[in-house]
Parts: structure tokens; sequence; C-alpha cells
């Protein structure tokens, strides 16, 4: 996949979620990477990114505290990057769970991986985590 379809893509993955949890979603900087570049990642990772929000969501009502804003959401080194603007625990504790679910669910379909090997891939500019069925396209 090229940078150029990427970028489409990662547009259109948040694109797709703000009406979905527009608190969340919509919460960022104009400065920040996640209003540049939406989710830098690939679609198999949004039921992830979905459930991030929702639990964020829930976390911050509970405790009833200020939703963090949203500084990037990428993927990086096999396993999806969620920065917030925050210093809780619970938030950040939230985060890494999703982080660790990333590492065993295909970037490209959503599919579990099959095994570690069949896990990483090379693309032109980035390490994916991808099945065994997209590791043979890419």
């Amino acid at each position: 996949m090229d940078d150029t379809k990427n970028k489409v893509e990662w547009g259109e993955i948040a694109h797709s979620l703000d009406g979905i949890h527009p608190r969340f979603f919509r919460n960022y900087e104009d400065s920040s990477a996640y209003a540049r570049f939406g989710c830098e990642c690939r679609s198999g990772w949004r039921d992830i990114i979905l459930s991030l929000a929702h639990e964020i969501l829930n976390y911050c009502e509970l405790e009833k505290i200020d939703i963090p804003r949203i500084l990037q959401i990428k993927q990086k080194s096999n396993r999806l990057v969620i920065h917030l603007e925050t210093e809780d625990v619970g938030i950040l504790s939230i985060a890494d769970m999703h982080t660790e679910k990333s590492t065993s669910i295909c970037e490209t379909c959503a599919e579990p991986l099959v095994s570690s090997e069949f896990g990483k891939t090379y693309s032109t500019e980035h390490l994916h985590h991808t099945c065994k069925h997209h590791m043979i396209q890419n």
C-alpha cells in the first residue's frame, strides 16, 4: 500500500469514527498529528479503536473527569499506539490494554494472527502487523 493510499484510508477511518463517538473522536487540537492525519493505521484495527473510545468515555463518565484529547493514533512497531493528553492511570491502562489487543489482530482485515511467524511483513515505510494471507499479498 503506497503512502498516498494509506493517508486516504487513515482519514476515512477517522471520519467514520467521528459520528460514532464524537465526544472522543472530535476532541483534539488542530495542530495535533491526529488532526493532520487521522488514524494512522489500517482499517483492521477499527474495532479496537472503537472499543478504546467506548471504554474511555465510560470511565470518564464514571470517574466524572474530562475526556482526554487525542494527540495521535497510529501503527508503530507492529502495534497500535495511542497518544492521549492525560496522566490518568485508568485511562492510560485502557489505552495500554488496547495496544496489547492489536498485537494479535491483522491490521488489514481484523482476523486473528495465526502465529507470530506470520505477524510481520515490511512495506515501503512501515512494519505492518498482518495475517498470513496479507503477508503474502504484501
